[in-house]
């Protein structure tokens, strides 16, 4: 898995527009992404306008009707939008602000209809979830419910008390502290209303049946794999929150792990080259900082899921360190610069992929998919 940095990407995004002859303003962004993890490499060619205005917003008793009370609840009732226009030069270009500006004109857009919402109508809903905890064991729903939620519900309600007492004797103070307040109250009610849920649903119970459940199927086949893999999971949650003391923090091991990967592997600090003793030495350190990981305590269940991410994101840098090992060639100078090979080849038009699989990488070669080809992914 080799993802380019953004500097490198985006050195390749302007040659890739060079070659193409792709046309270039003060207005257009470049913008080079990885997919397929690192696999595929898509351009996006963006135009910014920057005369932007905003030419109407609803009162606040439509825009923010129904307050806390109904935030985070369904259906909400709530006019919260504001519009904006984009504004151009006479041709339609991208301009600085300017009175002679004009209101850009699309090809497309949508469209806004006052008719209502009929059975059957199209819908289309944008965003998802960036994260979950679907996967928490009944210890961690506890916590979160018993301490997490209890201290944001409890702290978070009396510091709203005291603002909003002084936001009702001046209007200043009010407009000064109404997004402070309403920052507090979003995870306030988020946390109410979560464990009221948790309650409602009786998710703790639902948890523990679903573990006993799992158990079970593990014992049935005369696998200790699963009640091993529970128990760790349980020992590892209790370390953390058990532990008082540490001779370091998360921020500090992962910015210790940052620059591991900056000196070691390829980083920007050598210009994007490495060779095989310095991935070596990369490796060796990066290990050397997940033990470090087993030593940090976590306050509640939102340092515990940065402790969870810092170990993720260490298990993602011996992932690079292999790949970068494992592809003999240099495939781009400018990119991930192999000094012990330091030529292109044929024979590594392949992808280099990799399983973890209990505590080790294993590198997978695969020949490249063509063009009208059809990939479907397996773990061979």
């Amino acid at each position: 898995m080799q993802i380019m940095l953004p500097t490198t990407s985006g050195n390749v995004a302007e040659r890739f527009a060079k070659a193409e002859n792709i046309e270039i303003t003060p207005a257009t962004k470049l913008e080079l992404k990885a997919f397929y993890g690192g696999n595929k490499y898509y351009l996006f060619i963006k135009t910014v306008y920057s005369d932007i205005r905003m030419v109407g917003a609803p009162p606040s008793s439509i825009g923010k009707f129904g307050a806390d009370t109904d935030n985070w609840m369904w259906p909400r009732h709530t006019g919260d939008f504001s519009l904006f226009r984009i504004y151009a030069d006479k041709n339609g270009k991208p301009a600085e602000y300017s009175k002679d500006n004009v209101p850009l004109q699309v090809k497309k857009h949508l469209k806004i209809s006052l008719a209502g919402v009929q059975e059957g109508d199209f819908t289309f809903v944008m965003g998802f979830p960036g994260r979950n905890w679907r996967y928490m064991i009944a210890d961690e729903v506890e916590e979160r419910m018993q301490t997490t939620n209890f201290m944001r519900q409890h702290v978070r309600g009396a510091r709203q008390k005291v603002l909003m007492e002084q936001m009702l004797k001046d209007p200043a103070v009010r407009i000064h502290y109404a997004s402070k307040y309403a920052s507090s109250a979003n995870y306030w009610k988020n946390a109410i209303g979560m464990n009221e849920g948790l309650i409602r649903l009786n998710v703790l119970d639902t948890k523990r049946a679903q573990q006993e459940e799992l158990l079970a199927r593990g014992r049935e086949k005369g696998d200790d794999s699963y009640q091993k893999a529970f128990d760790e999971k349980v020992n590892e949650y209790n370390s953390f929150l058990a532990g008082k003391t540490q001779q370091f923090t998360t921020e500090a091991i992962e910015e210790a792990m940052q620059k591991v990967m900056d000196n070691y592997a390829g980083g920007i600090s050598t210009h994007y080259q490495f060779n095989e003793k310095q991935l070596e030495l990369a490796d060796e350190k990066i290990r050397q900082l997940i033990r470090l990981v087993d030593g940090l305590h976590a306050d509640d269940m939102h340092d515990l899921m940065f402790v969870y991410e810092l170990k993720e994101r260490l298990t993602v840098c011996l992932s690079v360190i292999a790949h970068l090992g494992a592809r003999k060639e240099t495939r781009w100078h400018s990119f991930a610069e192999n000094l012990d090979h330091p030529d292109k080849s044929d024979e590594w038009m392949k992808y280099v992929n990799s399983k973890y699989i209990d505590g080790k990488l294993q590198i997978i070669y695969r020949d490249l998919v063509g063009r009208e080809a059809h990939y479907e992914h397996n773990d061979r």
